[in-house]
Formats: C-alpha cells, structure tokens, sequence
C-alpha cells in the first residue's frame, strides 16, 4: 500500500522516494520498485536497536514527517514525539 501511494506521489510530484532499511540486505535479495540506503553507522549497531536506530536517523534527515499513528503509545508514537521534540513539521494522516 505504502509503495503503491509513494509511486502514485512521484508521478504526480517531482520527489525523490527512497526505502531507507533497517539490516545489511542478506542473501534475500528483495526488488525493491524504490532505491533503497542505509543509514550512515548502522553496520555498528546491534540488530536490536537497528530499528530504533534507522527511525532517529529518518527523522534527523527529513523536513516533513508524514505519520499514521493511533496510539499513544508504542514505537510509532515514541518517534512522533521525538519528531515534535526535533520542530520538524508533521503532516498526520490518522486523526
């Protein structure tokens, strides 16, 4: 769903999309219909926190934060938050 909304986006604007991954692909390789990066420092981190890791480092490099969130808790709005900690504009898409 999100791929095909973010390829209807560039049709229809002049933006980049981009998967940004979380682990050092494997010997599965997926065709991804996006480029796909790796966060600068991830190979360092534990896959863990890799998540936790790649989410900040999404954050830090964007403008616009685009979220569905409909919980007050969990991963998701943890990283709300700290978009709105880091003044970045939200664009929410659940209300």
């Amino acid at each position: 769903m999100v791929s095909k909304t973010l390829q209807q986006l560039k049709e229809k604007y002049d933006i980049k999309v981009y998967i940004v991954l979380a682990y050092m692909p494997n010997g599965n390789i997926i065709k991804y219909k996006h480029n796909t990066i790796l966060p600068t420092g991830i190979e360092k981190v534990i896959p863990k926190f890799a998540i936790i890791y790649r989410n900040k480092w999404m954050i830090e490099k964007s403008n616009i934060i685009i979220t569905y969130v409909r919980d007050k808790f969990g991963g998701a709005a943890q990283f709300k938050e700290y978009a709105k900690n880091k003044n970045k504009t939200i664009i929410e898409l659940y209300k």
